[in-house]
């Protein structure tokens, strides 16, 4: 087969080993327990190497002669223990049924005598491994190993501050992080049995967990000593179990890459590990990460003063299911680092990503947070090649530490601060963003009230059967196959009138995806068509919508809320209260990149993934549309809002708690006169100044309603737009949210004196 890259870079007598021992397909004896074809040939390739690594010598070609030997290094370094401690790698030796004689395994044999276990300095058999599944088996089934540059980097950070001591990894997979402490343990020249001492580790599959053993023993057999060593600690186990076991604490350092499983598409998988596991069900939260339940197991096994490294999704920081993780962490342990890598990639195969490591020390139960050390934080701005940007982040966080203060680069920013936590430790954490954008957030909350206070902030309605989806479509009778795609809730006006539903029946409202949600206004009408079927309707008057959904009525009665008995099969799952669809509102969508508000006065509907502010006038819901859309709430946002990936999440928490001015009571007469007759140009900012100067706020939401409108009116009607008394001078929709940036900022107080607040707001787009 062909050479994979990654095989390549590795040592090569590795290599060529395995592409001899995957040649031998079914030839190859299996290892006594169901493994594919591929993990039986790494399960070889890993004895091969430990009987190069301890030299058991024979230089015989003799297929059936080299399978009998395996064991023996196993046996001569261990002593009989080694065949219970190491299952996969001696499973040859009670297996009768030696297979074929293939030449090619001697062959395998012959190139693994020529590896120098010296010469290794990294996790050479899982590189093989996941590099081998990627090409072959459509990815490491779920697995992503750290890379070596990531996994160097949280190697050296923790180095820094806890140099020597035992490590442990509760999901070590093929050994990563722990090669990397045993390749520096042996560089300060540790003997055999120091080197086994210093590592332990826990990992659920099985040949990952073979491969981790041989990847140590490698390491081990390049040390200086002699004779029985002690067997290493890599135990074949789901680490959590220990979570309901009351651990000790036993190690200096507890470096981890976890698992990220979400519970809200996994939830068969938490409710069966709650099963196995009964103890972890006090910690389970909704929308919680299975890497949660590993960043606690390292807190519980670690040494007050020991050091955790972990590599994350960044989503926990800001999650609502994580507030009991945050928590705990704020209470048992102090931040000394942490790195986001933004939208750098550091899984090839892994779907979005959007990672964070951090650095942390275990406190003693009755330490105080009063002798923590500074954090250093990097950030990474512009992805690059991945060894390169490690290399960058490790010289920003050096830096910082040295300078004490930020490090601005277009790669990195780095600096020296601590987390913020403006809702306390169990609300959402936030990197700092260094000095000058902390200060002109910490001015935009001051200027502010939050949002929830002055609106009612609502999800849209879920129906619990939109359309058919291959997800349902098995709880129609067979052969309905062929309704896959049509609507159930919602419908194309050509799939209503096909049912022989008018569009003009009173349960029938205008429905929009929330990919049409625009900035400032919708710009297209709506394209579907929603059936709003609450408590309040009386099917027996729309007998065309009835015959539609009998069509779907295995579907729609397996839905969770009519199965329990609560709510009629027919009805929406969730229909919310009709009166906020049909009142004016501001819309936006549950996940974007960018604040993307639309002021819509007229009835519209849309489900949960869109979000509604409502229960304000039509001139402060405007008003609310401008201040929204503007470079300041958009900068707000993405420092203080929640994120997963490169995608922002507008959901009712972050909403509620964007700071808003509060609405002018009042303003003078005179003032408003000066506004209304100033030309919408920049010159209106001269008066708005002048009244802010006076402390008439009032001036300053004036002007803001009447820019807002002009950018709705133009949106709506971008030819002749209808600006009813606007004296319009610049009909520019640019120059015009140019001018409400400017406007907002006067009303957040960040211009005038403050002008350079406005400035980084302005810098800042586009971060």
């Amino acid at each position: 087969m062909p050479m994979l890259r990654a095989i390549q870079e590795a040592a090569q007598p590795a290599a060529d080993a395995l592409r001899l021992l995957l040649s031998c397909g079914s030839e190859l004896p299996p290892a006594g327990v169901a493994l594919s074809p591929t993990e039986n040939a790494f399960v070889w390739l890993s004895r091969l190497a430990v009987d190069a690594a301890w030299n058991t010598g024979g230089s015989e070609d003799d297929p059936e002669s080299t399978r009998q030997r395996l064991s023996d290094s196993l046996t001569k370094a261990f002593g009989p223990g080694a065949e219970a401690a190491f299952p996969l790698l001696v499973a040859a030796r009670r297996n009768t049924d030696r297979g074929g004689s293939n030449d090619n395994f001697a062959k395998a044999a012959r190139a693994m005598r020529r590896l120098d276990p010296a010469g290794i300095d990294h996790d050479l058999l899982g590189e093989l491994y996941e590099a081998h599944l990627d090409r072959t088996d459509g990815g490491p089934r779920g697995q992503h190993f750290t890379p070596r540059p990531v996994a160097d980097l949280l190697l050296s950070r923790v180095s820094k501050v806890m140099p020597y001591g035992r490590m442990y990894d509760p999901a070590m997979g093929t050994g990563r992080f722990l090669v990397g402490h045993l390749r520096r343990a042996r560089a300060e020249g540790a003997s055999r049995a120091d080197l086994i001492g210093s590592v332990a580790g826990s990992e659920l599959s099985r040949v990952s967990h073979c491969l981790a053993q041989a990847n140590l023993l490698l390491q081990v057999a390049a040390a200086e000593g002699r004779g029985i060593l002690p067997i290493p600690r890599l135990m074949l186990e789901n680490s959590l179990w220990a979570l309901g076991e009351g651990p000790s604490a036993e190690h200096e350092i507890c470096c981890a890459n976890p698992p990220y499983v979400g519970e809200r598409r996994n939830k068969s998988l938490f409710d069966r590990l709650m099963r196995e596991i009964p103890s972890l069900t006090v910690r389970r939260a909704p929308r919680m990460d299975l890497f949660y339940y590993f960043a606690e197991l390292c807190l519980e096994v670690t040494r007050p003063g020991g050091v955790i490294a972990l590599l994350t999704t960044a989503y926990w920081l800001t999650a609502d299911g994580a507030s009991g993780l945050r928590e705990r962490l704020y209470d048992r342990a102090a931040v000394l680092e942490i790195v986001d890598f933004g939208e750098q990639r550091l899984f090839g195969s892994a779907g979005g990503q959007h990672n964070l490591a951090i650095l942390l020390r275990r406190r003693s139960n009755d330490a105080s947070h009063a002798g923590d050390q500074p954090m250093a934080w990097a950030r990474v701005r512009t992805p690059g090649p991945l060894e390169e940007t490690c290399a960058r982040v490790e010289e920003a966080l050096n830096e910082a530490h040295s300078r004490g203060g930020p490090i601005e680069s277009l790669s990195v920013t780095a600096g020296v601060g601590e987390i913020v936590r403006p809702e306390g430790p169990a609300g959402v954490w936030h990197i700092p963003v260094g000095r000058r954008r902390e200060q002109v957030l910490e001015a935009i909350a001051a200027a502010g009230v939050q949002l929830g206070s002055l609106a009612k902030v609502s999800q849209g309605l879920i129906s619990g059967a939109d359309r058919v989806t291959p997800a349902n479509s098995d709880r129609l009778p067979k052969g309905a196959m062929s309704h896959l795609g049509q609507g159930i809730f919602v419908l194309t006006p050509e799939e209503l009138a096909a049912a022989g539903i008018p569009d003009t029946d009173s349960v029938v409202r205008p429905f929009i995806k929330n990919s049409e949600i625009e900035r400032y206004a919708m710009t297209t009408s709506p394209r579907l068509r929603l059936l709003y079927l609450d408590d309040t309707v009386d099917l027996s008057l729309h007998p065309a919508v009835l015959r539609h959904l009998r069509r779907y009525r295995a579907l729609l009665a397996a839905r969770r809320e009519v199965a329990m008995g609560a709510i009629p099969w027919w009805r929406l799952h969730w229909p919310r209260g009709e009166s906020m669809f049909e009142a004016p509102k501001v819309m936006c969508p549950h996940r974007a990149r960018a604040n993307a508000f639309a002021y819509v006065p007229q009835p519209l509907y849309a489900s949960a993934d869109a979000y509604y502010l409502w229960g304000l006038g039509p001139d402060e819901l405007t008003r609310l549309t401008g201040i929204l859309n503007s470079s300041i709430a958009d900068f707000w946002f993405a420092h203080r809002g929640k994120r997963k990936g490169n995608q922002r999440e507008y959901y009712a928490t972050p909403l509620r708690g964007i700071p808003v001015p509060h609405p002018a009571r009042r303003e003078s007469a005179r003032v408003a006169r000066l506004v209304d007759r100033a030309p919408l140009d920049y010159s209106i900012t001269e008066r708005v100044t002048w009244a802010a100067e006076k402390g008439d706020w009032g001036a300053a939401d004036t002007a803001i309603r009447r820019v807002s409108h002009a950018i709705i009116e133009l949106r709506l009607h971008p030819t002749g737009a209808d600006l009813h008394e606007i004296a319009l001078e610049v009909v520019e929709e640019r120059r015009l949210e140019s001018l409400l940036d400017v406007l907002v900022a006067i009303r957040y107080g960040l211009y005038g004196k403050q002008q350079w607040m406005h400035e980084v707001v302005v810098e800042a787009r586009g971060d």
